[in-house]
């Protein structure tokens, strides 16, 4: 019992960890490639449509340009520029200038220079150079690399291409000159060659700028200058300069509304698809809930959502007090086999249904492993608390009648609410394995006994390892006797455990331990080399071998190893493989018979004697027999007790005797204590006795003496 507690824990969270290994596998069953996709052509998209756009609005700036060169043109041609003299130059540079707004669309400046591009008639600023404050920053972007610049260069040669620009220097000075004296002052010492401009950066906004225009680029919008070369008719050449604000069109504005358009497509695009994800991973945590939280038969909780809603519920109990209750189903796995799964599942499906209508507000039910379920009922008193389950208990034996289901239940009442869930439920559990053992009754509470047979037995666990190493387990052997009395025939190998520690332990205390955690494997082992070794002594001495019987447990039979492990010890004592026989229980039938039989055939393949141990006290004797090669049966005490009708008794052994001869087996009667079960057995035939009424379990030396001074004085 003190397994299930202290391996509970562990049982738990692999339960918990299998439930995340689920969860992690609905993750990973979550493929990201369709999001990732989708995102790559939103962006792809984007981008493209970007570029369109762009490109877009590049042509439609060259259209715009192409079309105000044509208007410039068509407009000098129209003044007939090639009739002017020079006389006429101060008139036409009026007309132009009258004429700009209507025939160039306004905000468009007129200059008419000489033939060195110095100003004769205009605003007099100076255009050679650029603002400093609207120098291009080479880490930004105009219109994603659009470049005014560069577009108007690929339509008009750089050459006649000038940038506008505001001067702090000279401004007043030319604002108040005619024209002959700005051109005599552009003529004179007095105007500084480009090379000589001294600019302080503070004070001006702006940089000389004469050559290598090529490597500028603008962030803002700018004046494009357009150079016309007029000729007069006395063959002299003038400059005819236009200044035009390079403004965004309206073809512009509205490419540049459907940019916006599609990027606010793409947002809610985008948008949409993340309220899609959003509603998949919700899906994916339903999906998570059910499987790290719901039984997928029943559609209960299961234990880790009852362990967590337990934790809750007890933490706001309101001053109530509860229990914890384990439900479990008497020999599910014989009705699973008799019935079939899908009657098992519809047993699970209804006793949970059962269970959710008998549990009250503030209560809790759970379908744990197999065929455990789990509940956290209010306990006001435990006569109460057990009157109810009798209830319940009825109901399921009306409903489960025709199959004759029966339930057993496990109470443990919370005493200290600050333990462990896990702990508290184990402790339910234990009650309920001590109703499957003692086999009287439907329920029972766990108790300071079992607490203490909790603490008992994981003392011997911890103890277990350290007493083989010190070999505090010893070999004794109990004589099997003729039927006569005669003489011993054979022995069994019992162990006892010494303990420097605890004393003298009987095995009724730590073989069922050792079974459950799986230390008897090693323990058989142990065994047999004692055995082993007693036996290459006596040959040694020329001692006439005994058959001794060595107990191999159920759950060493499943080994693969097994029978290769066996060879190699009794080999390594140079033993006939005759003198060891191998005692099997009839339980370990039920675990599985094809392994079973396959052990045993290779087991007597070797030289070795098979035997059934405890034959009677089970369910499936007669079917044993049948299925089973068998070289020995050991009938079970229980045959020999005393009964009401003892005739009935001695003719089911007698016919059991014979029936075995008939299959070629041996037959040893064990527990024997009374001479008259002695006659008895003698005269149905029975080969060998086993009991108190010849001799007790005994140490080997013990035995020794025994058999063989015996032998010697017979000798």
């Amino acid at each position: 019992m003190a397994f299930s507690y202290f391996h509970g824990i562990a049982v738990n969270n692999l339960g918990l960890s299998c439930g995340m290994d689920n969860v992690m596998k609905i993750k990973k069953n979550h493929n990201p490639v369709f999001g990732i996709a989708i995102a790559m052509a939103v962006l792809f998209t984007v981008i493209e449509g970007a570029f369109f756009i762009l490109r877009v609005m590049e042509n439609n700036l060259n259209r715009d340009m192409a079309a105000y060169d044509a208007t410039l043109d068509q407009m000098l041609m129209w003044l007939e520029t090639e009739k002017l003299t020079k006389d006429d130059l101060p008139a036409f540079y009026e007309c132009v200038e009258d004429k700009r707004e209507t025939a160039l669309g306004g905000n468009v400046t007129v200059y008419l220079l000489s033939q060195d591009k110095r100003v004769i008639y205009g605003n007099f600023v100076r255009y050679q150079s650029i603002p400093i404050k609207k120098f291009y920053n080479s880490n930004e972007d105009f219109y994603e690399e659009l470049e005014f610049y560069s577009v108007a260069e690929r339509i008009f040669n750089s050459d006649n291409m000038l940038i506008q620009v505001e001067s702090n220097q000279q401004e007043d000075v030319l604002d108040e000159m005619s024209p002959e004296e700005i051109e005599a002052y552009f003529e004179s010492e007095e105007y500084p060659n480009e090379d000589e401009i001294e600019i302080d950066m503070d004070d001006v906004s702006h940089v000389s700028f004469l050559e290598d225009m090529e490597s500028f680029e603008f962030v803002t919008d700018e004046i494009i200058y357009y150079e016309k070369k007029i000729t007069l008719a006395d063959g002299s050449n003038y400059i005819l300069l236009f200044g035009k604000a390079l403004t965004v069109s309206g073809r512009t504005m509205q490419q540049t509304i459907y940019l916006i358009i599609i990027y606010v497509a793409v947002l809610l695009i985008m948008w949409i698809i993340s309220i899609l994800q959003a509603i998949a991973r919700a899906d994916d945590y339903r999906r998570l809930l059910k499987v790290a939280y719901f039984d997928s038969l029943t559609k209960m909780i299961n234990r880790t959502r009852f362990e967590l809603e337990a934790k809750k519920l007890l933490k706001r109990r309101k001053q109530r007090n509860y229990a914890f209750i384990v439900v479990d189903i008497v020999r599910f796995k014989v009705f699973n086999d008799f019935y079939g799964e899908a009657s098992s599942r519809d047993l699970l499906i209804q006793l949970g249904n059962v269970l959710k209508k008998e549990t009250k507000r503030y209560e809790l039910v759970a379908k744990d492993r197999d065929d455990i379920f789990l509940l956290l009922w209010i306990c006001d008193t435990p006569e109460l608390l057990r009157e109810r389950i009798r209830n319940m208990d009825s109901n399921l034996q009306t409903i489960f009648s025709e199959k004759s289901v029966k339930f057993r239940y496990g109470i443990y009442r919370v005493q200290d609410y600050k333990q462990e869930i896990v702990r508290m439920v184990n402790f339910a559990n234990i009650a309920s394995e001590r109703v499957a053992n003692e086999s009287n009754g439907i329920m029972a509470s766990f108790d300071e006994k079992q607490w203490e047979e909790m603490r008992r037995e994981k003392e011997l666990e911890n103890a277990m390892e350290e007493a083989l190493k010190k070999r505090e387990f010893v070999a004794y052997l109990q004589p099997k006797y003729l039927a006569d009395g005669s003489k011993v025939g054979g022995a069994e190998a019992l162990v006892r455990w010494k303990s420097s520690k605890f004393g003298f332990i009987s095995p009724g205390q730590f073989i069922p331990l050792f079974e459950k955690n799986g230390f008897i494997m090693k323990l058989d082992n142990y065994m047999l080399d004692a055995v082993c070794r007693a036996q290459r002594k006596w040959l040694d001495e020329g001692r006439e071998l005994i058959t001794i019987s060595v107990n191999i447990s159920r759950v060493h039979l499943l080994v693969p190893e097994l029978v290769d492990d066996i060879i190699t010890t009794v080999d390594c004592y140079q033993l006939p493989h005759n003198c060891i026989e191998l005692e099997l229980t009839e339980s370990a039938f039920f675990d599985n018979k094809e392994v079973l039989i396959n052990t045993i055939h290779r087991l007597q393949a070797a030289g070795f004697e098979v035997s059934m141990d405890d034959f009677g006290s089970g369910y499936s004797s007669l079917n044993s027999l049948k299925d089973l090669p068998l070289d020995v049966i050991k009938l079970d005490c229980e045959f020999f007790r005393d009964s009401v009708d003892m005739a009935r008794g001695e003719t089911i052994v007698r016919d059991t005797i014979e029936m075995a001869r008939d299959l070629n087996m041996r037959i040893v009667a064990e527990g024997i204590e009374k001479k008259e079960q002695v006659v008895f057995l003698n005269k149905a035939g029975c080969d060998l006795i086993q009991g108190f009424i010849f001799a007790k379990p005994m140490p080997i030396d013990d035995f020794e003496k025994m058999v063989y001074q015996t032998e010697n004085k017979d000798k």
